[in-house]
């Protein structure tokens, strides 16, 4: 997953705030954050899907 994120240039939402570069502005950040969590539901079980399907922030 680290991989596909890195490949999409989507990692830094998964660090977090600390990883925000300052000129990178609202907007640009939260959908950032909204594909990086996008991706990753994509690629996880069914069985876990229901556990993390209401989450927002890929921190």
């Amino acid at each position: 997953m680290e991989d596909l994120l890195y490949t999409k240039d989507l990692y830094d939402p998964i660090e977090g705030e600390s990883a925000r570069s300052k000129d990178t502005s609202d907007t640009d950040w939260k959908k950032m954050n909204r594909k990086a969590v996008a991706i990753i539901r994509q690629w996880l079980d069914l069985s876990v899907y229901p556990h993390v399907e209401a989450e927002t922030n890929a921190h």
